[in-house]
């Protein structure tokens, strides 16, 4: 949302969105060159030394529409007391894409703050500062569409906790293969008429302290039964030897880096 050398000339009249009317010369790129379209955008307008009626300004976010146009979603510093500014026909104007103030002092002070700026994307992490500096700050990720909480700081005894929220991959009666990217996370598996295998991965390649969860649901007579990889072992069987997990238990599985073996709760 904040791009390098993007300046536009620009005609529109009144407050609406910015009509956007190509780059301002050879040295600089268009908006469309630089953005996707629906991206949200910093933009800067400001009336140039031709402008027949003196200077104006407009700092904001907004969104920039292919081929050329961005809205006026929110008005952050401006030359009309912080409002949008109502563009005259006589006004001379050049649209910029321009690195926002808020959004340079939010990354210099972690992204803290007590609301998500209107300018954050799908990814973006912040610290929730609602309670106070001193007293708790909540780690949140953006994920589009809602902030996810991934940990907190407590200011009384001044500890940091990660969230303890479980991501649960459902493979259904299809049993499961563990990967890399599963890390923390929880393998669901419907043992509801029969045992579910769940494959481990070679645990030597993902390196010490890797681990899963795995839960089997639907009945408690069936299992999720573990599978290492080969030349491995579970706890304290034999090389290659399986693991039964009863459905209903949720269990821990870790990688014993030092011993080259996998450990279970259960």
């Amino acid at each position: 949302m904040i791009k390098d050398g993007v300046a536009e000339t620009c005609a529109t009249v009144g407050t609406g969105s910015f009509a956007l009317g190509g780059a301002l010369n050879a040295g600089f790129n268009t908006f469309a060159a630089r953005f996707t379209s629906g991206v949200a955008v910093y933009y800067f307008a400001k009336t140039t030394q031709a402008s027949l009626n003196g200077p104006k300004y407009e700092y904001g976010v907004g969104t920039f529409t292919s081929p050329s146009t961005v809205t006026r979603a929110d008005v952050k510093l401006s030359s009309n007391a912080n409002a949008a500014v109502s563009w005259l026909s006589t006004d001379t104007y050049i649209v910029y894409s321009a690195a926002s103030a808020d959004a340079l002092a939010a990354l210099l002070i972690g992204n803290m703050a007590t609301s998500k700026p209107t300018w954050a994307q799908a990814g973006f992490e912040w610290l929730d500062s609602t309670a106070g500096i001193g007293t708790r700050l909540i780690r949140k990720l953006w994920n589009g569409s809602a902030d996810v909480e991934t940990g907190r700081y407590e200011g009384m005894p001044a500890v940091y906790v990660p969230s303890p929220r479980l991501y649960f991959r459902d493979t259904g009666t299809s049993g499961a293969t563990v990967a890399a990217t599963d890390v923390g996370n929880c393998i669901d598996c419907d043992v509801t008429l029969a045992d579910r295998a769940v494959t481990l991965p070679a645990g030597a390649t993902l390196g010490h302290g890797f681990s899963v969860w795995v839960y089997g649901y639907g009945s408690t007579g069936n299992s999720v039964v573990l599978t290492p990889g080969a030349g491995e072992k579970i706890n304290e069987g034999s090389v290659g030897a399986t693991k039964s997990i009863p459905g209903g238990v949720l269990t821990r599985v870790i990688w014993d880096g030092a011993k080259g073996a996998w450990r279970t709760g259960a």
